[in-house]
């Protein structure tokens, strides 16, 4: 990956001297960000421009170029490709678009490029991309023009799957005063996604906080693997939330975990950041830029009742507290007060103080204090008689900020013109109303505690999970319901004893052996919510209420179960997600499990330790454990379930949708039963 950012050579394709040539655009960038490699041009009608000659084929270039730069229609590429692997370039951006993005039709010009890369053993970013940057060497490869304005140099590396959005996005790091570093655009993502180039930015020195803007994830597991193996904050804008919201759930796992919601908790255990508007990934990103913060703890200074009210309404919302202030604290601010103004509490009201350079004083005194773990000033002033003092408040507060392991989290008010001076001024971020800010610390409380929590299990995830991309699976079949009670039997899991009939007599017959009281139900595969359809009848006790229940179910064959013991009703389900391969949810069951969608996931495989973690994770955990006098249920037998389950899924992959609802969880000692169970399966493509 070194030489997506460092290259030494570039080819760029697609060149000449027509007005609007988007392969000028970028060797302009490369001029504008002052690139050293040497760059050669490549256009069919050759020629010269900007003082470069334009050579007709890459043939005619002596050396190798690390990179291959292509601007040209998509149908020319795979030829131009196949010249670079022949020369030898090692390496490929594809900025044209054309592709897979107007349609699937398109697939197999692509299908040909992949076929033409893995030959020469090309890497391949894109198509429909801007391609790199990194602000190290000036290696600015966009067509459309990018301008040192708006690109300060710092520490956030960032990769989106939109170049046009890494424009604005790098637009509002720039108002924020945040430095950025590497950047790639990946477009389509045909061979490299982001899971290679946030591998690159976890190990590259320079990179400090990752950014991600992603569409749909192409490696789920590999994504989650690579966060949570790092200390970097990595913070991700995940779009095309609603992208499967069109299909119908048949499962109840379907309706309790959607894509979106498996991708967010998972991601989340991953220790990501999820964040979902452009305004929260600068704070994100600029709240990391200060030290983390260690502790719940929040001492507020403001200048305003008001302001104090509104900070100390946030500093609750978002899991924080108000720190216990110590005395030397107030009698400081009493060297100061009037007419006593100013409360000795926190959040402290400077009230009726305009001495700037005291502010600072109690801020500086305020973190030294060993109840706060962190700080949120809130400086609302006026531009005419206080700008001075501002400005030498902002040059001690950068000092500050350099030599201290709390953080300061600075709001500042003024008119338009004075506030963006002042924030350029400032070498830490600044933030323009508490709740933004306070929300921004909240991540970096759980950074980290991410961290802290990852030091202390000595590894970021069970070693025997696994990554890697998921095939697709699109034909579908329903497993019949007694099948699928025999597969579950063969992890020992605890099946309620049944029988299968076709017949009234068979019924009968099948209630005797097992003994009153029965319940009745549809065996049909293509019955998926029996009680729904009418399916199901429960505690059947005589011939004569087996009879009438049989004659009021209309299906071909009947499952005739033991009535289950009353207990807590659970589900254990699994889904096959396009990112995460096989994913395992657990949570309350019955007729509510989607009404209260009180869940946990995992992805597969895990341990019976990882599946009581999933109990506990639970709302409904403290019923599970015995609620006001309340019996215990078994949650070791529930436990050994879950993993059982997780085993199975993972000797059989072809299973796309299973339900165990409900898991029937008795108290404690006693065990759990399954009552009833579903399951979908991957049908293999006709040969």
């Amino acid at each position: 990956m070194q030489k997506f950012f460092f290259p030494t050579s570039i080819a760029i394709f697609g060149v000449s001297a027509a007005p609007g040539n988007m392969g000028i655009g970028i060797l302009k960038n490369l001029e504008r960000f002052s690139f050293k490699g040497n760059v050669f041009l490549i256009g069919e009608k050759g020629g010269s421009v900007r003082g470069k000659k334009i050579v007709r084929s890459i043939d005619e270039i002596e050396s190798i170029p690390d990179i291959a730069i292509f601007i040209i229609p998509a149908k020319a590429i795979p030829g131009k490709l196949e010249e670079c692997g022949k020369k030898g370039v090692r390496f490929a951006v594809i900025e044209s678009g054309g592709f897979s993005e107007f349609g699937e039709e398109k697939e197999t010009l692509e299908n040909e490029i992949v076929n033409i890369a893995r030959k020469w053993d090309i890497k391949v970013l894109g198509p429909n991309c801007l391609g790199t940057m990194n602000l190290e060497n000036g290696l600015m490869l966009p067509f459309v023009p990018f301008y040192k304005s708006f690109m300060k140099k710092g520490n956030v590396s960032i990769i989106s799957q939109s170049g046009g959005l890494l424009h604005d996005i790098l637009l509002l790091l720039s108002w924020s005063n945040v430095g950025a570093n590497k950047l790639v655009s990946a477009g389509n993502k045909l061979m490299l996604n982001e899971c290679d180039f946030l591998e690159y930015f976890i190990s590259d020195p320079d990179t400090g906080a990752i950014g991600l803007y992603l569409e749909d994830i192409k490696d789920g597991r590999r994504l989650a693997r690579l966060a949570a193996s790092t200390d970097k904050p990595v913070v991700m804008l995940k779009a095309n939330e609603g992208a499967g919201a069109a299909h119908i759930a048949q499962f109840h796992t379907a309706s309790l975990a959607g894509d979106d919601l498996l991708a967010a908790v998972l991601l989340r255990r991953a220790g990501i950041h999820r964040v979902y508007s452009l305004d929260e990934m600068v704070n994100a990103v600029k709240i990391f830029s200060l030290p983390l913060l260690g502790g719940r703890r929040l001492a507020v200074i403001a200048r305003s009742g008001g302001h104090a009210v509104i900070a100390s309404d946030a500093v609750y919302r978002h899991g924080f507290r108000l720190a216990k202030l110590s005395q030397d604290i107030f009698d400081l601010l009493g060297q100061k007060k009037k007419a006593d103004v100013i409360r000795a509490t926190n959040p402290i009201d400077l009230g009726d103080i305009f001495d700037i350079e005291f502010h600072y004083a109690v801020l500086e005194r305020t973190l030294r204090d060993d109840e706060v773990d962190g700080a949120l000033f809130i400086h609302s002033y006026d531009a005419e008689t206080e700008g001075d003092a501002t400005v030498a408040l902002i040059n001690k507060i950068n000092v500050l900020v350099k030599n201290q392991s709390k953080p300061v989290v600075f709001c500042m008010l003024s008119e338009k013109e004075q506030w963006f001076g002042m924030n350029d001024m400032a070498s830490f971020p600044v933030f323009s109303e508490a709740e933004q800010a306070i929300k921004a610390l909240a991540l970096s409380w759980d950074h980290f505690r991410k961290i802290e929590n990852r030091k202390a299990a000595g590894v970021p995830l069970r070693k025997h999970e696994k990554d890697g991309k998921v095939s697709s699976k699109k034909e579908t079949s329903f497993m019949a319901p007694h099948r699928a009670f025999t597969l579950l039997r063969q992890y020992d899991l605890p099946v309620a004893e049944f029988a299968i009939a076709t017949n009234f007599e068979e019924c009968r017959e099948a209630a005797h052996h097992l003994g009153y009281p029965v319940a009745l139900k549809s065996a049909s595969p293509n019955t998926l919510h029996k009680t729904e359809k009418g399916g199901v009848r429960l505690n059947l006790s005589s011939d004569i209420s087996l009879k009438e229940a049989f004659t009021g179910i209309e299906t071909e064959t009947y499952m005739v179960q033991r009535m289950a013991p009353s207990g807590h009703e659970l589900i254990i389900g699994a889904k096959w997600d396009p990112a995460f391969g096989q994913v395992l949810i657990f949570g309350m069951g019955g007729i509510f499990a989607e009404l209260l969608k009180d869940i946990s996931v995992r992805m597969t495989p895990i341990g019976e330790e990882a599946a009581a973690e999933m109990i506990n994770e639970i709302q409904g955990a403290a019923i599970l454990n015995g609620f006001r006098g309340m019996p215990p249920c078994d949650l070791q037998a529930v436990a050994r379930c879950i993993a059982r389950v997780s085993r199975l899924l993972d000797d059989h992959p072809e299973i796309v949708n299973l339900d165990i609802n409900p898991l029937v969880a008795l108290e404690k000692g006693r065990g759990c039963i399954i009552v009833d169970a579903k399951i979908e399966t991957s049908v293999p493509p006709a040969q």
